[in-house]
């Protein structure tokens, strides 16, 4: 996720700017429009950036992919 982005979600109820482009970024402050949680941009951004990361490298996957394995495809393997 590019960092530029991050500021579009609140790491604490993951709610996300309903307008694309637009943010609950102010200078360094964020405020959830949502949930009203308050706090420094960037600290927000980086556990943003960090429950993404949580959520592709858990062990099983996070679920977010089509699964290929040959019984769930009809394919027979060689």
């Amino acid at each position: 996720m590019p960092p530029a982005y991050s500021s579009q979600t609140c790491h604490h109820c993951l709610h996300i700017h309903p307008v694309k482009g637009k943010s609950y970024r102010q200078g360094k402050t964020f405020r959830c429009g949502n949930c009203g949680w308050l706090g420094d941009a960037d600290d927000n951004g980086s556990k943003v950036i960090e429950l993404i990361g949580v959520a592709v490298n858990r062990p099983g996957g996070s679920g977010l992919f089509c699964s290929l394995r040959a019984t769930e495809s009809h394919l027979s393997i060689a």
